[in-house]
């Protein structure tokens, strides 16, 4: 691993196209006056030998960057080594970018349009380079939308960052209060940026990067006791078994997880049957801050609508990722996936897993392999695993877990999100039952104090067939949820209601019949900012 012995070697790689051609001696450009923004900057680099210019003895302080070049520019900031293969049509073997590209993909800083599609001779935007550049010094990103006037325009993939550049005053838009998220950086931007985050910031260091433990697994390593969350549905939460608090397996995942590591294991299951990513999404909100987890084991997909399920689980990890950054991360792939017929959930599963860095425990192949029959395993109601099935979720996991911490799985990334609506659930908030007055058997209504707006959900339990809910916003209907011919079923539910929804004055919501109003539990709204 390379290391930067002074912040002249943060700067070394600024404007690749200068080690390409005769450069003007430096200090001595023609277009960089005593008093602009970028002065400082520019004749300092160029001072320490860092940057050059045309052979014309100007800067060209308004010019652009290729992708290739700010690729090279960043494999010189981390001194980077190991490649990723090359899938890319438009990045030639034994260019001076070639390599430089290769690695900075395989450290996950910079990623091409597809698997085929670079962009190489693309000159790269402003909203990219906060991207790299927030990668490169390992920044994390900022929930919610930045305060830019064209902050509608900026990527879904790039708002966290930019977010997070600008509030730390790496970035600043222009006199107009636009930020011009499309636009190409030019190369006295770049300087500019790369020169005050190398006082204030330390580049990431790929060698400890991909090494790196999730505190989970390296507790486990190390022999110090784990303390574990799992969100999920009714499978985790062990429903129809006689005893859940010692049959469902995170009950027996905990046990044996103390034997194999002989240590203490605390765990907390927040799994409700009738849930889903949503309800996770929920609960996890309504968390106490104070308490913190070493492990998280994600257990939704049987309940979750197909058509919103990419997003709500997406959204999860990525609520999973704010409130316990440190935490390892499992998901569980549940067997009933298969035997209901969910493919489209599955592949879901797994594209997420695989770009959030998530492993992924997949009962479905466990089970296979297992040589049981499938009802052998699961309850009379062909769903729900019996005490054996739990057991062999037990397994499965507890054979994962072994393996993870004896190789040392690195942490959970945060990449561009794959859902741009994705950032619509970075902020929650509830509004519960003993907040609303009850007007009647079947309505309930709140008076607010403060406008609301965002996505809307709610949270029920028990139900009844003929399910019927209606909210109005400011006396307007905003949303009309209805099931018909439904069989009763009793349980804990999670409605995502509609994506948008505003008021100022008053929430009403009404119900069917007076036992489905009985078991409203409260309003969910989801937005990409506070309110």
């Amino acid at each position: 691993m390379k290391l930067f012995r002074s912040l002249s070697g943060l700067l070394c790689a600024v404007l690749m196209f200068t080690l390409l051609m005769p450069a003007a001696s430096a200090a001595e450009f023609s277009d960089i006056p005593d008093n602009k923004w970028y002065s400082k900057a520019v004749n300092w680099a160029s001072e320490e030998g860092i940057v050059s210019g045309y052979p014309d003895g100007t800067f060209r302080p308004g010019g652009s960057l290729t992708r290739g070049e700010f690729a090279v520019m960043i494999d010189k900031l981390l001194g980077l080594e190991e490649e990723a293969e090359n899938t890319f049509e438009d990045v030639n073997e034994g260019r001076f970018y070639t390599k430089p590209i290769l690695r900075c993909v395989k450290a996950g800083i910079l990623s091409g349009y597809n698997e085929t599609r670079f962009g190489v001779s693309d000159r790269i935007t402003r909203q990219q380079a906060a991207v790299v550049l927030s990668r490169a010094f390992g920044l994390s990103e900022t929930k919610g939308r930045t305060d830019f006037k064209d902050d509608a325009e900026i990527g879904s993939y790039a708002v966290g960052c930019v977010h997070t550049m600008s509030l730390k005053g790496y970035i600043t838009g222009g006199t107009d209060g636009r930020f011009n998220p499309k636009d190409a950086i030019t190369r006295a931007q770049a300087v500019g940026i790369l020169y005050k985050m190398s006082r204030k910031e330390t580049p990431v260091d790929p060698s400890k990067e991909d090494t790196q433990v999730s505190d989970g697994f390296k507790k486990l390593a190390a022999g110090k006791d784990l303390r574990i969350l799992y969100l999920g549905d009714s499978i985790s939460e062990g429903f129809g078994l006689s005893d859940p608090g010692t049959q469902a397996f995170p009950a027996l995942l905990s046990e044996a997880l103390e034997e194999k590591y002989e240590i203490d294991v605390e765990y907390e299951n927040l799994s409700v049957s009738g849930s889903n990513a949503y309800g996770s999404w929920t609960i996890l909100h309504q968390m106490d801050d104070s308490e913190d987890y070493d492990l998280v084991v994600i257990c939704d997909g049987h309940n979750d609508v197909t058509g919103r399920f990419s997003l709500q689980y997406e959204a999860l990890l990525r609520a999973v990722n704010d409130k316990y950054p440190e935490a390892s991360v499992i998901a569980v792939k549940e067997n009933t996936l298969e035997r209901f017929g969910y493919t489209a959930k599955e592949e879901i599963l797994e594209t997420l897993c695989s770009r959030y860095g998530v492993p992924l425990c997949d009962m479905i192949d466990f089970y296979a392999e297992s040589g049981k029959s499938y009802d052998s395993v699961t309850q009379s109601d062909g769903l729900h695993p019996n005490a054996e099935g739990q057991q062999l979720y037990c397994e499965a996991l507890l054979d994962l877990i072994g393996k993870l911490t004896e190789e040392g799985y690195a942490a959970m990334k945060r990449p561009s999100s794959l859902n741009s609506d994705v950032i619509k659930y970075d902020y929650f908030s509830y509004l519960s039952t003993d907040r609303f007055t009850r007007e009647d058997d079947t309505t309930y209504v709140i008076y607010l104090d403060k406008a609301v707006k965002g996505g809307l959900g709610s949270e029920n339990t028990g139900r009844k067939a003929d399910w019927c809910e209606r909210v109005y916003a400011d006396d307007e209907l905003a949303a009309d949820l209805s099931f018909q011919d439904r069989e009763y079923w009793s349980g804990h539910r999670f409605y995502n209601l509609t994506g948008d929804v505003s008021a100022s004055k008053t929430l009403r919501v009404v119900f069917r019949d007076k036992e489905q109003a009985d078991g409203f539990r409260g309003l969910i709204f989801n937005s990409d900012s506070p309110f």
